[in-house]
């Protein structure tokens, strides 16, 4: 491998925030549709303009479905490494095996073996075999008690692309992709920040970047932009379907609401589970009925009550437990009715997931009828307004020195 000295710096650090973004795509929607957001401004001053450069802002990402023992990896570029404490780079098509040894990190790279306590790669890498994933940035890997734990620092904007291709579909209308992709930015920029972002669906899933045009564009119509709430990023939950109506989350601008507009299409579902498995599955032996004890705002399951003649005793539940025993796939949401009949219980509900913030059903039958997507954001986000990270970064150190 050839290594190149007193070249490469790496530095993990808090994030440098860049400098103005222009709004794109703010202007109102139908009338029909709620007040809109108000865009971010953008100065325009006189004479020739002075091209810049934009910075990059990166965000670190846990990528969970790399933990293990062992993984390969192949550079797709001109890559740069940190192993054995010594810059260097890797030739593009260069192959690694990279494993754990107790809180050592193990990589095998043409022929020689290095080991320490975190190595770094930097460029475009590939992950795995034929259905290999791209990532594009920095790979920063650490091993514990034998298994390795991977953290990649990549561009804030590519993240939100790859995120969006994963989950929306590439099929939804451009407005709805718009409001999809800054919700996707904001929630991803909040978390990060925190350090408690990682690629699984209970984040945001992530799969390294994408080639999806439809997922670039979107990304780029919103480039920068944030939503806040009081002066702060919001965590843009987003759910697949609301079945017609929010749950309320832990913030002010999370609400309870019905769609602004009747007659929008939503999930509607059935599930009959035999009285015997549900019995099993709770420690019971004979069900004789199901019923609400106490549901939210929105009609949702809180709590059930579960009756069992056999064992002579009750078994109260909530319903996001029980879904989690059913099987989310079974019980698509907890905005549903149970009952006993014969020897099935038979689930009838609507919606998919929980059901707070965005709903990508609402949000794309939105945009089919001609809402903007600031106007679906103002909807779903119930205060937010529409900033750019510049801004709002701004707004932090103004704040700070008049303290």
């Amino acid at each position: 491998m050839k290594r190149q000295y007193a070249f490469l710096f790496f530095v993990f650090s808090a994030f440098l925030l860049f400098g103005p973004v222009s709004a794109n795509d703010t202007a109102p929607g139908k009338a029909a549709g709620p007040k809109t957001m108000a865009a971010p401004k953008t100065d325009r001053g006189a004479g020739k303009a002075i091209e810049q450069k934009a910075p990059v802002y990166t965000v670190p990402v846990r990528l969970t479905r790399l933990s293990g023992k062992g993984f390969s990896l192949t550079t797709r570029s001109l890559s740069k490494s940190l192993l054995c404490d010594t810059p260097g780079e890797l030739l593009p098509g260069t192959q690694m095996e990279v494993s754990a040894s107790g809180d050592t990190v193990v990589a095998k790279v043409t022929g020689e073996t290095f080991r320490q306590k975190k190595a770094v790669i930097s460029g475009v890498l590939s992950c795995g075999g034929k259905n290999s994933v791209f990532y594009e940035g920095s790979l920063e890997i650490t091993a514990k008690d034998g298994k390795l734990s991977w953290v990649c620092v990549t561009d804030l904007e590519k993240y939100t692309a790859g995120v969006l291709a994963c989950e929306a579909s590439m099929s939804a209308p451009s407005e709805a992709l718009k409001a999809q992709a800054l919700a996707i930015r904001t929630y991803g920029f909040s978390r990060a920040s925190k350090a408690e972002l990682c690629d699984a669906s209970h984040c945001q899933t992530f799969r390294g970047v994408t080639s999806d045009r439809r997922a670039l564009d979107a990304a780029a119509a919103t480039k920068g932009q944030l939503l806040l709430y009081g002066g702060a990023p919001i965590s843009a939950m987003y759910c697949a379907d609301s079945g017609g109506i929010s749950e309320s989350g832990n913030a002010d601008y999370l609400k309870t609401k019905r769609d602004p507009v009747k007659g929008l299409k939503h999930v509607s579902w059935n599930y009959v589970l035999p009285k015997a498995r549900l019995a099993e599955t709770l420690g019971l032996s004979d069900i004789t009925g199901i019923t609400a004890e106490e549901c939210s705002a929105s009609g949702r399951m809180k709590k059930l009550l579960i009756t069992d003649s056999g064992a002579n005793r009750s078994v109260r539940i909530s319903g996001e437990a029980l879904r989690a025993k059913l099987g989310y796939a079974n019980l698509k949401s907890t905005l549903f009715s149970a009952a006993v009949i014969e020897h099935d219980i038979v689930f009838s509900g609507k919606g998919y997931g929980h059901g707070v913030g965005l709903c990508q059903t609402g949000c794309c039958e939105l945009a089919r009828i001609g809402w903007r997507y600031d106007s679906i954001l103002a909807w779903y986000y119930d205060g937010a307004v529409i900033s750019d990270i510049a801004s709002f970064k701004k707004s932090l150190k103004q704040g700070g020195q008049n303290r």
